[in-house]
């Protein structure tokens, strides 16, 4: 249960989930450069995981806030209109 309290506690923190956002960045514009299969295959599992990184701190966000109070917040529907448009990719 303490584990999983300081996992929590990692995703509500701003400067993890800035750096997760420039790590995130700095994979995308690699990619638009790299045309080798196997470093892009790299990065497109990198920048998968970290979607999934973003998923999961939307999910905490949701615990933690409720749903109603989650959407009060415009940059919290900016960043969940973000994370539902790179599920896609």
């Amino acid at each position: 249960m303490k584990y999983l309290n300081m996992i929590k506690q990692l995703f509500i923190n701003d400067k993890f989930i800035l750096g997760l956002i420039i790590l995130n960045s700095i994979i995308l514009f690699i990619s638009g450069y790299i045309s080798a299969s196997n470093n892009k295959l790299i990065l497109t599992i990198s920048d998968n995981f970290i979607t999934s990184l973003f998923i999961i701190e939307l999910l905490v966000k949701f615990g933690k806030l409720g749903i109603k109070k989650y959407f009060h917040s415009n940059w919290n529907i900016f960043d969940f209109i973000l994370i539902i448009l790179s599920i896609p990719a």
